[in-house]
């Protein structure tokens, strides 16, 4: 079996009906019951499926944000977990006759029947989520040995997995704050250098105004940089997808050749201009040849 089909084939297996039939069958086995259930736990073998999921989100989310969405479903789930484990130890408790924490914290002896599935799984999910997360209010209370060593069990694993959570999403957050304040210092040269330089009003202002837009540009995605770590042959070919808009409306490039385009748009570097720049001017010697790629220019005569 190769890919996906063996977890999808346990995953779909209706293990409710092989659990029913089997009871059906060996009507004598008392204690059975909750041990087969858990053959329905091999429905979650299509967590898995998760990552190829995440793998298509890399491409579309920002890093950071999916790697703190990948964390709270780190935390659901290991509370998840935690809560079932909590209410299997109660309900084989109850089988043997020995008090636990479903009678204890709901006062009655027939919880499962008092109280709806959902209701047990609200009490469960609670406990789990306030003794990993070592907070632990105490209203919900342990009561047999077996509970008791599951609690322990929990504690320590929910320390070092918290630990470990808690240290990965202040990572994450620092670099977040890194690049603010990087943008942040950058700004602060700007403005150094139009108070040291005695700039006047409008003319700091348009250079703020300019690198502004050029961190703002920058922290959506660096091209520059991303092209620069390219190898030649695979920057022409992303040039060329890229442009291709660009290149088919400028007549000047009909009927050139693919290797003719690859080699001037490889040479074309990214120029930002703030609003109300002059690109050039009149009697002005150019070497060079601009495409705009967005936003609008005009042409303005000695009349305005």
């Amino acid at each position: 079996l190769h890919g996906w089909l063996l977890v999808d084939l346990l995953s779909t297996v209706p293990w409710d009906i092989v659990v029913a039939w089997f009871l059906y069958q060996n009507t004598n086995m008392a204690s059975a019951p909750r041990l087969l259930r858990l053959l329905g736990l091999l429905k979650l073998l299509k967590l898995y499926r998760l990552q190829v999921l995440i793998e298509g989100l890399q491409k579309l989310v920002p890093k950071a944000v999916l790697q703190i969405f990948k964390l709270v479903v780190v935390v659901l789930a290991l509370a998840h977990y935690v809560a079932c484990g909590f209410h299997f130890v109660a309900f084989v408790e109850n089988d043997k006759g020995i008090g636990s924490w479903l009678e204890s914290y709901l006062g009655t002896s027939n919880a499962t029947s008092k109280y709806s599935a959902s209701s047990l799984y609200l009490y469960a999910m609670y406990w789990g989520f306030t003794t990993i997360t070592s907070v632990g209010y105490g209203d919900i209370l342990p009561i047999s040995k077996a509970e008791q060593v599951y609690s322990l069990f929990v504690m320590a694993c929910g320390v070092v997995l918290m630990s470990g959570i808690t240290g990965r999403l202040a990572a994450i957050l620092s670099r977040i704050g890194a690049q603010e304040a990087l943008a942040q210092r950058e700004m602060d040269a700007v403005h150094t250098y139009c108070r040291n330089h005695g700039l006047p009003g409008h003319l700091g202002n348009s250079v703020r105004e300019y690198f502004q837009m050029r961190i703002a540009a920058r922290a959506l995605c660096d091209e520059e940089k991303i092209l620069k770590e390219m190898s030649p042959a695979l920057k022409a070919q992303v040039v060329c997808y890229t442009f291709r808009n660009i290149i088919e409306a400028v007549p000047f490039f009909n009927g050139c050749s693919d290797m003719f385009l690859s080699a001037v748009l490889c040479r074309m570097e990214p120029i930002l201009y703030a609003p109300a720049d002059i690109i050039m001017q009149k009697g002005q010697r150019e070497l060079a040849m601009y495409v705009i790629a967005k936003g609008c220019a005009a042409v303005i005569d000695s009349f305005g």
